[in-house]
């Protein structure tokens, strides 16, 4: 595949990797981008004042880029690492088991 049809597949799906300390604000972030209407949009929609001045500046550029009529929004899926995981098991087992995955085995 050349580069050229590489990156015009990046215009049908963004991926955005959330990751940080528990507390750090991600599930918050993954609410808004999983919310059926764009929340920043909301009028009384503001930044919260708890956060560190560079989580301000983080949720102040998302808040930016969200809000810009140039960009439609569309409802992000999330994807969790532990349902990743889960399924990788899952593949595992199912191949360790002789794809035999019923209770009973002689």
């Amino acid at each position: 595949m050349s580069l050229d049809n590489f990156y015009r597949l990046r215009n049908n799906f963004l991926v955005v990797g959330l990751t940080g300390r528990t507390g750090g604000g991600c599930n918050d972030i993954c609410e808004f981008l999983s919310a059926g209407e764009n929340p920043f949009l909301k009028t009384d929609f503001i930044i919260p004042n708890n956060l560190h001045i560079n989580e301000i500046q983080k949720f102040t550029i998302c808040k930016n880029i969200l809000t810009d009529q140039s960009n439609a929004w569309h409802t992000f899926s999330i994807i969790r690492y532990r349902d990743i995981l889960l399924l990788f098991f899952l593949s595992q087992l199912y191949e360790n088991t002789d794809k035999d995955l019923s209770a009973s085995r002689n």
